[in-house]
């Protein structure tokens, strides 16, 4: 389950998850729904964060009765940093247990870095 770890803690396995859903649509999404183990309100949280960051945009489709969400230019970038599951553990793995927390700045950094050293020949 995903759980809360505190009222305004980002979830970084949840971005992930987030924005592989939003690629993984052939258009935009109208009214993703959260994950089987994500309440409802944690998961529009983490919608709300992920605009205010521009990794997706949310798009008002009054004239649908919804609300269409796609992913941006940041979002894709940020997402081809993290999208390997190796790549993702392999990042997790270098800042578990030494701090609390990491920004996304230094998650990208990390990913692309690890990214670099699997493509050295």
């Amino acid at each position: 389950m995903i759980e809360r770890v505190g009222s305004v803690k980002r979830d970084l396995d949840l971005i992930r998850t987030i924005l592989l859903r939003l690629e993984a649509s052939k258009e935009k999404v109208s009214d993703p729904t959260p994950p089987e183990d994500c309440d409802s309100e944690w998961f529009g949280y983490h919608l709300e964060i992920l605009e205010e960051a521009g990794s997706i945009k949310i798009l008002d489709s009054s004239t649908y009765d919804a609300t269409d969400y796609r992913l941006t230019w940041d979002g894709h970038e940020y997402l081809d940093a993290v999208r390997d599951g190796n790549v993702w553990s392999k990042v997790k793995k270098k800042y578990a247990g030494r701090i609390e927390s990491v920004p996304v700045a230094v998650i990208t950094e990390l990913a692309t870095a690890a990214i670099r050293h699997s493509l050295d020949m």
